[in-house]
């Protein structure tokens, strides 16, 4: 059940932030969505995969135009072959981000039972209500079920919803107000960082929303508490040109995961 918290952790031991990097199914086509997997597998740095079940409609406010879009270009080539039924573990952790259009259709438990033992978490892309009707479903499943923490959480909804975690979550930093979107200022993020640790101080939290390059990652490196960086739009962004740019923008945001003491 600790599997993300462990692979963090590991990263962290290493002088680093973890790295976990956004990827859709079949994006920007099936053979560079399979080379980019096989470049991830190798690099030693990624830390975690988080993947998904491209969708065409139902998304929340926090999913972009280019991340529809991506989804939409994604849905084109999805099949049987490649659909749910048939869902291949991956080679590193992973985390799935369950859109409500996957969940309408398909259910959770549904859902939990063709992906266990192939994704170590899951995470609602939207604002759930009822959520904690879910979390004992989703551990009696062995799937860790990310829980999100954002500045302008209240107390009380900071321990609703880091209460449903085990002693030793991965925490999902929601470090701007959208997908791609500027990141927050230091001050709120690191106040958010001490209140989620208050509540689990064995968690391992990232940060996702508005991560881009080098700069932010240096940025959010140094923030005391913080285990890792999340990038989505930044990443499809650069799988959209081609399996080149994705290697290089791995050499590019590499270097500026090492922490400086």
């Amino acid at each position: 059940m600790f599997a993300l918290h462990a692979a963090v952790e590991n990263a962290n031991k290493d002088g680093r932030v973890a790295l976990m990097l956004y990827t859709i199914p079949n994006y920007p086509s099936p053979e560079i969505y399979q080379k980019t997997l096989e470049i991830l597998y190798k690099t030693p740095e990624v830390t975690i995969v988080e993947s998904t079940f491209p969708v065409t409609s139902k998304y929340s406010e926090y999913a972009n135009q280019f991340i529809q879009a991506a989804h939409q270009q994604a849905a084109k080539y999805e099949s049987k072959e490649t659909g749910i039924d048939n869902f291949q573990a991956f080679k590193k952790t992973s985390i799935c981000v369950l859109y409500q259009q996957t969940f309408d259709e398909l259910g959770f438990e549904n859902i939990l039972k063709k992906i266990q033992g192939k994704i170590d978490g899951i995470l609602f892309e939207w604002e759930i209500e009822d959520i904690a009707s879910y979390a004992p479903l989703a551990k009696e499943y062995d799937i860790e079920l990310i829980q999100c923490t954002y500045p302008e959480m209240t107390a009380v909804e900071m321990d609703t919803y880091i209460g449903l975690t085990d002693s030793k979550p991965l925490i999902y930093l929601v470090s701007a107000s959208m997908t791609g979107a500027e990141l927050l200022t230091n001050e709120e993020l690191i106040d958010c960082i001490k209140e989620t640790k208050k509540h689990r101080p064995k968690s391992k939290v990232m940060a996702g929303f508005g991560v881009r390059n080098a700069d932010d990652i240096k940025t959010l490196s140094q923030l005391e508490g913080l285990d890792g960086v999340i990038i989505g739009t930044a990443f499809l962004e650069k799988m959209a040109q081609g399996i080149d740019a994705v290697e290089e923008y791995l050499h590019h945001i590499i270097p500026a995961l090492n922490k400086i003491d």
